[in-house]
């Protein structure tokens, strides 16, 4: 269980750095989501209270939980930012 602790903290903090990357490259191309960004706090809250909670009892329940987050959560928001890059793509060649 030490192994995995060790490795869902260092997941946290992979995801923080993206949150915080994602952001920066977001305001940086216009794209400002107040909504995205209350998303990202949410989900970080949401992951390191996993951490806190999650025991060898409980750990197949904690990881579908995780994996629904970013399935549901970071992708499907994420689909918005992909699809604003395409349209500045588009008036970038058009």
């Amino acid at each position: 269980m030490t192994l995995f602790r060790t490795t869902l903290d260092t997941l946290c903090e992979k995801i923080e750095t993206h949150f915080y990357n994602e952001t920066k490259i977001m305001r940086e191309l216009g794209y400002v989501e107040k909504e995205h960004d209350e998303k990202h706090k949410i989900m970080l809250s949401d992951i390191k209270k996993v951490k806190t909670e999650i025991s060898e009892h409980n750990i197949q329940e904690k990881l579908q939980y995780l994996i629904g987050i970013f399935v549901e959560k970071t992708l499907k928001d994420d689909i918005y930012f992909a699809e604003y890059l395409v349209g500045i793509n588009n008036k970038i060649e058009g």
